[in-house]
């Protein structure tokens, strides 16, 4: 963890591009297209905007958008703030750059989520760890024959950078990501440049195939590789890496997904919790489950009278290199007992699902009570 309390001045990149709030989308695109970069930030008077390509998908029928309409107002940091504060921020927001601002208030530099994937690979933390314990399991995904329209709606909706293309029998054929859609889009607004305006042309254009507009190939990596693969793939440029076993498709890892890692890093196991056969668990994961458990204790802990949670891991099977693992997860709250079980060959998942299955439980519990409470003040009005 002392790799993200360094301060964010070595992380920070000076390749930054300031635009002004009468600035149109088309400019901006064709600015982080020749310069490299993800967003682009935008001056106010007294504030500092930031629009990525999501903002500029957002807006439809983008080129003429004036930046001022676009723009989110982000957190901004200084240089001696650490990587650690900047990674919660980036996932908190949902943004991938946030700006580093002087004492007068001038921007120094930018600090993304793949630089802190690249902190994170330099100072070696990434090693030990696999794909398969990072990895999101369910990742956004359509069929060559949707259009680029709904592409679009799927990338809004569910608020990533891609969407990944599976032939039906589950194939990966290729990737539509952002900037795909904007390239065609950008393309428009240079030919209305120099030839007018072409009435419905950006309306045909979302009306294409997903086959026609993905990026292919598509660089994947197995589950079981080491996560710094990954992270190499992603340094490069690439927001989402696919993970494949025996050439199925079955999760993602993204920048998102280290950068949300370090920022739970601080989440201690602060809360009354006893661990039974945490030794059986790989040593370089035992704070990734330190960390599972504590949000899901806290978020315990936050709508119910929390008493104890307990955790027993147990071997069940040995194949090989693998392990089989089951954890029993209890929970203690004023008037219930939560339980559940979970088994799998991976920890982390098989964990997870258990904790999850918890929190639906709770949730039950919380839904009946505050339908009861509803209840008893509509008798008393």
């Amino acid at each position: 963890m002392e790799y993200f309390l360094e301060e964010i001045s070595g992380v920070m990149s000076k390749d930054f591009i300031v635009l002004r709030p009468a600035d149109t989308a088309g400019k901006a695109l064709h600015l982080m297209r020749d310069g490299g970069v993800s967003a682009v930030l935008v001056k106010f008077e007294e504030k500092i905007g930031l629009v990525d390509g999501l903002h500029l998908l957002k807006a439809g029928n983008f080129p003429n958008a004036k930046l001022g309409s676009l723009a989110e107002i982000p957190p901004t940091f200084v240089p001696s703030d650490t990587v650690l504060k900047v990674s919660k921020a980036l996932v908190s927001h949902r943004v991938d750059t946030v700006p580093v601002l002087g004492s007068n208030g001038e921007v120094l530099g930018v600090v993304g989520r793949i630089g802190i994937v690249r902190h994170a690979f330099e100072r070696g933390w990434l090693e030990g760890f696999k794909t398969k314990d990072f990895m999101m399991t369910s990742p956004v995904t359509a069929h060559p024959s949707v259009t680029a329209s709904e592409i679009r709606r799927l990338i809004v909706k569910n608020g990533v950078r891609q969407v990944l293309i599976l032939k039906g029998d589950g194939e990966l054929i290729g990737m539509v990501k952002i900037g795909d859609i904007l390239e065609k889009i950008y393309s428009i607004a240079v030919r209305r440049s120099t030839r007018g305006e072409v009435v419905g042309e950006t309306d045909r254009t979302l009306s294409h195939k997903a086959k026609t507009i993905m990026s292919r190939p598509v660089a994947t990596i197995g589950v079981d590789d080491e996560l710094s693969k990954a992270a190499e793939i992603i340094i490069r440029g690439e927001h989402c890496v696919p993970v494949l076993e025996d050439m199925h498709l079955v999760g993602v890892i993204t920048s998102s997904n280290i950068v949300k890692a370090i920022a739970e890093l601080d989440v201690m196991p602060s809360l009354p919790v006893s661990f039974k056969g945490l030794e059986k668990i790989p040593g370089h994961l035992h704070e990734r489950v330190n960390v599972s458990v504590s949000r899901t204790l806290e978020r315990f802990a936050r709508t119910t009278d929390l008493f104890e949670g307990r955790i027993v891991v147990k071997h069940q099977n040995v194949e090989g290199e693998r392990t089989f693992y089951t954890f029993e997860v209890s929970v203690s709250v004023a008037n219930n007992m939560f339980l559940a079980s979970e088994s799998g060959w991976e920890p982390v998942q098989a964990l997870s699902k258990a904790l999850r299955s918890l929190e639906r439980q709770s949730e039950k519990v919380l839904v009946k009570r505050r339908k009861a409470r509803r209840r008893r003040t509509k008798k008393r009005r």
